[in-house]
């Protein structure tokens, strides 16, 4: 066997187990949507409340990433993953016995609670133990697998449901979520969260280089991250993709319907094949980030690609081929960067504090995911659908203009 298969192996066990943690993430956030007309029926509970509970879940999710990053890099980001993914199974099969609102509510923390360490716990370890020749494929791997529990989660929930019932259906994913716990555990002694620094003398990244006093007690750092434009420019980062993604992928088929009378079923064609494209676009993109040194211009490219996408979109009643042609080429640019963003995320963390920067940066998202849908749902309301497109492409190119402002500040630091 050649020295590089030899040297590539951890790498790839490296990230099937992060990938394998993250796709359980993204599984159990997806787990309880298809299932809700069955609540409903069985237990009475109306779509508000359900809606609510669904929302304290994700408020949970958001506001405890920070502290799930000081956690992780205080205590180890096996130990947290290992934690959150049990909370994820327990809730789950909490959710399987309820009987009231009360006991979803109950569910929905512990489900709330545990999916709030997967982003620190995973960037953690990805970017402790990964050679700096595959991280950018290392990211876009975590990525992807992300994609794929999301899409896994409603055929086997409703595949299960229709075959028994939902309670069984929501008992058959926590007990996946707990045999993949118990393969995680099986293979955690291969990885040492300092591995990169035990494999070798390896070029330091400028980050570290810059930064060798850089402060380390809890309360130092995130004083240092708080007060860190480049840092901050990502949360805006994050927020604002979300900001631009989420009302898309909420509303992108009604937008379509009511704007230019598309089809429902071709505005849905193209949709899934903007999904589909989103998703090998995240693996492209983590060659790209690999190969480039420049990743804020790889991000901005893509950027400001998507964004002209978007408004051509708005403005065009495009025939079919061509809108899926346009919709794929839009998820792809979309997936590229994420990569790319991820590196510059690393660039921008002081040594010892990746978790918390993370952590700090997804909480963001997390806002954004909030607030997408009310500010997109409300321009369909008030008779403006393609406002959907216009409103996506204006916050990708505050994207664009955000992540360019933090690689100056990241160079600024260098």
């Amino acid at each position: 066997m050649s020295s590089i298969s030899l040297s590539i192996q951890p790498q790839v066990r490296i990230m099937g187990l992060v990938g394998a943690g993250h796709m359980m993430s993204h599984f159990y956030a997806n787990t309880l949507p298809p299932l809700l007309p069955f609540l409903n029926q069985d237990l009475g509970i109306g779509y508000t409340m359900l809606g609510a509970m669904l929302s304290l879940r994700g408020m949970l999710t958001a506001g405890l990433q920070v502290p799930a990053g000081a956690l992780v890099d205080c205590f180890g980001a096996k130990t947290l993953l290992t934690v959150g993914l049990a909370m994820c199974a327990v809730g789950t099969i909490l959710t399987a016995g309820a009987a009231d609102i009360w006991m979803l509510l109950l569910a929905g923390i512990v489900l709330g609670v545990g999916n709030s360490v997967f982003h620190p716990a995973d960037y953690t370890i990805l970017g402790g133990t990964m050679d700096e020749r595959y991280m950018g494929r290392a990211f876009s791997l975590h990525a992807f697998a992300g994609h794929v529990g999301s899409a896994v989660a409603p055929i086997l929930l409703i595949g299960v449901a229709a075959l028994s019932n939902w309670r069984m259906a929501l008992i058959v994913a926590g007990i996946a979520g707990l045999l993949i716990l118990v393969g995680l555990l099986t293979q955690w002694r291969y990885i040492s969260e300092d591995a990169a620094a035990a494999a070798g003398p390896k070029k330091k990244r400028k980050s570290e280089a810059a930064n060798p006093d850089a402060p380390q007690t809890t309360m130092a750092l995130m004083r240092y991250i708080l007060t860190s434009p480049a840092i901050l420019f990502l949360f805006l980062y994050y927020a604002m993709n979300q900001l631009a993604g989420g009302g898309l992928k909420t509303f992108a088929v009604a937008g379509l319907v009511e704007t230019h009378d598309t089809a429902a079923t071709l505005a849905n064609a193209a949709f899934t094949t903007f999904l589909a494209a989103n998703a090998g676009g995240v693996l492209f993109g983590g060659w790209l980030a690999d190969v480039t040194r420049r990743a804020e211009l790889m991000a901005a490219l893509g950027l400001g690609l998507s964004a002209v996408v978007m408004a051509v979109i708005g403005v065009w009643d495009l025939p079919g081929f061509l809108l899926i042609a346009i919709f794929a080429f839009a998820g792809l640019t979309n997936g590229i960067i994420g990569p790319a963003r991820d590196m510059l995320v690393r660039r921008a963390s002081p040594k010892g504090a990746m978790g918390k920067v993370f952590g700090f940066v997804f909480s963001g998202q997390s806002i954004g995911q909030a607030l997408a849908p009310l500010l997109f749902g409300f321009l369909i309301d008030v008779g403006a659908p393609a406002w959907i497109f216009y409103g996506s492409a204006i916050f990708t190119l505050a994207c664009m203009g955000v992540v360019l402002a933090s690689a100056k500040y990241s160079r600024i630091a260098d």
